[in-house]
């Protein structure tokens, strides 16, 4: 999962099919456990992961936030509950909560070349 992942599907709440770049343009995971989101070559959150649970089949992580900027415009932040990581290929994951109502979030991101 290290590297850095461009939002290409957004699912958050009620507004399925939401604008991806609701989130930033680029999640960058780095092997320390860190995160950065970027937003307008800025960063906007930055913190930890946490796994939470994993076995050979199943991974999900929490992401833990440092540093928020709270002036920025208004977007879609990680930091809301557990995600499940689903691996498509390795150019392609999903993260996603297990909600099933207004609090369901889901994302589908692309490795950046």
């Amino acid at each position: 999962m290290y590297g850095d992942w461009i939002p290409v599907q957004l699912d958050a709440g009620m507004s399925y099919n939401a604008n991806p770049q609701l989130l930033g343009d680029y999640l960058q995971i780095l092997n320390n456990g860190s995160y950065s989101v970027v937003r307008n070559s800025k960063t906007v959150e930055t913190g930890k992961i946490e796994i939470e649970s994993q076995t050979q089949n199943e991974l999900s992580i929490k992401f833990i936030p440092k540093e928020l900027d709270f002036g920025s415009d208004s977007f879609i932040r990680l930091s809301h509950s557990t995600l499940n990581v689903v691996t498509f290929t390795q150019d392609s994951i999903r993260l996603h909560n297990n909600a099933v109502d207004g609090g369901y979030f889901g994302l589908l991101l692309k490795r950046k070349n």
